[in-house]
């Protein structure tokens, strides 16, 4: 996948993607700047520990190379974890600050696929209830529009009939979730106490691998 990425960010400018929200603590954002402006440093950006790795800090390289879109740290500073906001929030309100600030930014949202989710019913004996990015952006800014891709890699094809129906083809199968595939079980959501939804109600496509 992020070879996948790496590969594409020098097109991304010609499609109109003008920043790419990498989900990489806010706090990080002005070691991203100084690096993108002298190439000095990659080894200065906090990376959380499940994504750092040589083949990420390469995306860096990338963009600086590329010359193409900015990348933004989007994500919720750990020092804040035990506070009243959530990481979606926070993603959300980082977006928006880009947007806000060129309403015709175009953005290219990398996050895990949790995050991705169209909405975040929770169950009622959930006692967090707060809600997906999408939501709050929607909430604060109506007139963004958005689009979700989920992916499910290695799925239980007991709980994820995407995983018993496409797994078995080589490579990558995405697919454009619409009405065709109402009733099929979505693995990405089995473990989560939210309230049943269609899956095209969660992510507007899917990847499965």
């Amino acid at each position: 996948m992020l070879s996948f990425i790496a590969d594409r960010i020098p097109s991304l400018d010609g499609s109109g993607v003008s920043h790419v929200g990498l989900m990489i603590p806010s706090d990080q954002q002005e070691k991203i700047d100084v690096f993108m402006r002298t190439g000095v440093g990659l080894d200065d950006i906090k990376l959380p520990t499940q994504i750092d790795s040589p083949e990420y800090r390469h995306l860096f390289k990338v963009f600086r190379n590329s010359g193409g879109p900015v990348p933004v740290a989007i994500d919720l500073p750990s020092s804040m974890y035990n506070g009243t906001v959530s990481r979606d929030e926070w993603m959300a309100r980082s977006l928006l600050i880009v947007l806000n600030r060129n309403p015709s930014s175009k953005i290219l949202v990398i996050v895990g696929s949790l995050h991705t989710l169209k909405k975040l019913e929770r169950e009622k004996h959930v006692p967090d209830k707060h809600l997906s990015i999408r939501e709050y952006i929607t909430r604060d800014r109506p007139s963004t529009r958005m689009w979700s891709v989920g992916q499910v890699i290695d799925g239980n094809p007991n709980a994820c009939d995407f995983t018993r129906r496409f797994s078995s083809l080589p490579g990558a199968v995405a697919l454009d979730l619409d009405d065709r595939y109402r009733g099929w079980q979505m693995g990405l959501t089995a473990s989560m106490a939210i309230v049943p939804a269609e899956c095209f109600e969660l992510v507007d496509g899917l990847i499965v691998y």
